[in-house]
C-alpha cells in the first residue's frame, strides 16, 4: 500500500503491485542471446546501460481503456463491471504528462542500472503473452521477431481502477530464462497501468507522481516479496554458470521492537545499511509488516525507512537511495552506478546507530538535533519536520498503523505547512521577514519587524516563537547560511541564534542543521561570493529621550555585499 497521506488531505495512492502479481499467471521465461559473461572484460558482466522502451499503443487502442463518458468499460485490478466517467478519459493535458512522467522513468533507471550485452541486441518477446493474460497487452506485430536497441519493454495502460486513490501499479510478465530456462533471470517486460481519475496535472503534483511511477516500475523490475522468496541469481566465473541465491530473506522475532521483524540479509544491502544508521552487524534492510497482503512484504519498512521511495508511503519528497540501489545490485540481474546523479542520501535515521533499527521508536531520542522524529504528550503539538521542510502536527491520533505504529508517533505536515508552497499557516502580528521557495526551510523564529523606521526606533519586540520559513543555501558541507528579509546570516553548525537587522527577536538554527540542509546539495556556494560585515555605524545611539530611558541603545550595521549572484543550489 503506497500511500500519500496528509493531514486534512484526503489523497491516497494505495499500491496493489501484490494483489496483481497473485491474480496472474507465472511470468514466462525467455531466453536472451546474452554475450558470454566470461568474454566481458575486467570480470564486469555488465556494460549496457538499461533501455526501457514505453509502449504507448495500448493507451489508442484497447477495449479495457475509457475513450468517452458513459460507455461500459471493466475495473482492470478486480474484473468488475463499470461505467466510464469523464474523469476516465485521458485528454491532450493528461497524456502529454504520462510521457514526460515515462520520459523521465527511463532517464532514472538508465543512469542508474545496466546490463549484461546480447550478441544481436535483439529482445526477444514472447507473443503469447495477451493469451496468457501475464500482461494483457496487444503486442505490436513488428516485435515478433524481436526489438533491437532496447532491454526492457514496459507497455503503458490507463484503464481504469475499482479505487481513486491508486494511482498506478505495475508488474512484470516476463523475465531471462537461464541455465536452459531453469533459473527465472532479469525482468524483460513488463506493464505500468496508470489510472486517469487520479491523475493530476499540476505542477506542484508532479514530482511526488514521478515518485510514484518509479515506486511501481521499481516493482516491475524485480522488487517484489514472490521475486525475494524465489530468490536472485548471480554469476559464478569459478564453475561458469548462473546460479541462484535463495538466502535472501530472514525473519526473526525482535523483542526490541516487539514484533517478527523479516529483513532483505543480502550482502550489498546488509553493507547500505549498516553504513546508512552507523551500525555494525545490522542484518539487512528491514521489510514493512503492517499494511495487509497488498504492502506487508514487498516495501522497506516506513519506522526506518520513511520518505525512501521503495517504502509503503509516499512523499512529496521520495528520495532515491543506496539501499534500494543496493537491492538492485544483490538481484544479480544488474550493474549498478553507485555515483549515479539520480541517487540521493537519505537523512532520516542517518547514523542513529542500532537502536534505531532494533529497538521501539518510542525510545527514540526529543532532543533539539533529532527535532521531528517523535512526539508525546510533553512534547509541543506543532515542531518543525525531521527535514525540515515545513512543520508539522504531532500525528498521535492517527489510527493506521502503517502510518503509525504504537509509540511513534511524529510532526506529520500537510500540504499548507511545506515551506516550499506560498501558503500561511498562521496569522500573526508583525512581519517575521520569511519567504516561501523551494530552498526554504522551518526555523523556530521569534523574529518581529522593528515599528517604524529605524532611525526613529529603538525597541526590539520579539513575537511568540513560532515555526517559519526561511531561505537556506550551503555554502560547504557544515556552513548553512539563511536568509532574512533578503539578507544571509550564518547559521551555527552547533546551533544558536540570528539576530537580523532591523528585527527583533531571533531565529534559531538547530544543532547540525546543515547535516540535514546541505546533505543532497548538488552545489556548494563559493563562500567569496557572501556578504560580509564591514562597519557598525553609528557603533550606538540615544533613543528619543521622550520615548526611552537613558540606558536604551540602539546598534545599525552597514552591510557591503560583494556580488549579487547569490542563487540557492541546496537539495
Amino acid at each position: 500500500m503506497f500511500l500519500l497521506l496528509f493531514l486534512g488531505l484526503a489523497l491516497c495512492h494505495d499500491c496493489i503491485h501484490d494483489k496483481i502479481v497473485h491474480s496472474a499467471p507465472r511470468i514466462e521465461l525467455v531466453p536472451q542471446n546474452h554475450i558470454h559473461p566470461s568474454k566481458r572484460a575486467n570480470g564486469d558482466i555488465f556494460g549496457q546501460p538499461l533501455r526501457i522502451l514505453a509502449n504507448l499503443d495500448n493507451m489508442d487502442d484497447d477495449t479495457t481503456t475509457c475513450y468517452k463518458a458513459g460507455d461500459a468499460c471493466t475495473y482492470t485490478d478486480n474484473g468488475e463491471p463499470c461505467i466510464c466517467r469523464e474523469t476516465d478519459v485521458i485528454d491532450a493535458e493528461k497524456r502529454t504528462l504520462i510521457m514526460n512522467l515515462m520520459g523521465e522513468v527511463r532517464y532514472h533507471f538508465e543512469r542508474l542500472l545496466s546490463v549484461v550485452p546480447r550478441e544481436n541486441d535483439i529482445l526477444n518477446i514472447r507473443t503469447s503473452l495477451k493469451a496468457s493474460s501475464s500482461c494483457n497487452v496487444t503486442i505490436p506485430v513488428e516485435y515478433v521477431d524481436g526489438i533491437v536497441g532496447y532491454d526492457y519493454v514496459l507497455f503503458v495502460t490507463t484503464r481504469p481502477i475499482s479505487s481513486d486513490s491508486t494511482l498506478a501499479f505495475a508488474r512484470s510478465c516476463q523475465a531471462e530464462g537461464l541455465e536452459g530456462n531453469t533459473i527465472e533471470g532479469r525482468p524483460t517486460v513488463g506493464i505500468i497501468n496508470i489510472n486517469p481519475t487520479p491523475l493530476d496535472t499540476s505542477a506542484a503534483a508532479l514530482r511526488s507522481q514521478l515518485g510514484i511511477l518509479l515506486h511501481e516500475a521499481t516493482h516491475a523490475l524485480g522488487f517484489s516479496y514472490g521475486r525475494f522468496r524465489e530468490g536472485f541469481v548471480k554469476w559464478n566465473s569459478t564453475a561458469d554458470k548462473w546460479e541462484r541465491v535463495t538466502n535472501v530473506l530472514r525473519s526473526e522475532d525482535n523483542p526490541g521492537i516487539g514484533h517478527s521483524v523479516t529483513r532483505i540479509i543480502t550482502p550489498a544491502v546488509k553493507k547500505a545499511a549498516e553504513k546508512h544508521f552507523n551500525c555494525p552487524g545490522l542484518d539487512g534492510g528491514e521489510l514493512e509488516n503492517e499494511g495487509g497482503p497488498a504492502t506487508s512484504g514487498s516495501h522497506w519498512e516506513k519506522r526506518v525507512y520513511e520518505n525512501e521511495y521503495m517504502t509503503g508511503i509516499s512523499s512529496p519528497y521520495p528520495v532515491y537511495s543506496r539501499i534500494t540501489a543496493a537491492l538492485f545490485k544483490d538481484m544479480g540481474f544488474y550493474g549498478v552506478d553507485e555515483n549515479s546523479e539520480v541517487l540521493e542520501e537519505l537523512i532520516w535515521g542517518r547514523n542513529m546507530g542500532c537502536n534505531f533499527c532494533n529497538d521501539s521508536c518510542s525510545t527514540w531520542p526529543l532532543d533539539d538535533e533529532k527535532e521531528g522524529y517523535r512526539c508525546d504528550d510533553t512534547q509541543p503539538q506543532d515542531a518543525c519536520t525531521w527535514d525540515m521542510r515545513g512543520w508539522g502536527h504531532c500525528n498521535s491520533n492517527v489510527d493506521n498503523a502503517l502510518v503509525v505504529e504504537p509509540g511513534c508517533s511524529y510532526y506529520m505536515p500537510s500540504t499548507t505547512t511545506y515551506c516550499e508552497y506560498d501558503t500561511k499557516f498562521a496569522t500573526f502580528s508583525m512581519d517575521a521577514g520569511e519567504k516561501h521557495s523551494y530552498s526554504s526551510r522551518c526555523f523556530h523564529s521569534s523574529l518581529a519587524a522593528l515599528p517604524g523606521s529605524v532611525s526613529k526606533s529603538w525597541t526590539r519586540v520579539a513575537q511568540a516563537p513560532y515555526m517559519q520559513c526561511y531561505p537556506t543555501v550551503c555554502v560547504d558541507a557544515t556552513s548553512l547560511k539563511v536568509m532574512v528579509d533578503d539578507i544571509w546570516y550564518d547559521c551555527p553548525y552547533e546551533g544558536g541564534f540570528v539576530n537580523p537587522v532591523d528585527y527583533g527577536g531571533q531565529l534559531e538554527c538547530k544543532t547540525k542543521a546543515a547535516d540535514i540542509v546541505c546533505l543532497n546539495a548538488t552545489a556548494f556556494q563559493p563562500a567569496t561570493l557572501w556578504p560580509v560585515f564591514t562597519a557598525n555605524f553609528p557603533y550606538e545611539t540615544s533613543p528619543n529621550p521622550e520615548e526611552a530611558s537613558s540606558n536604551d541603545t540602539l546598534s545599525f550595521i552597514t552591510i557591503s555585499v560583494a556580488t549579487s549572484e547569490m542563487s540557492p543550489k541546496c537539495g
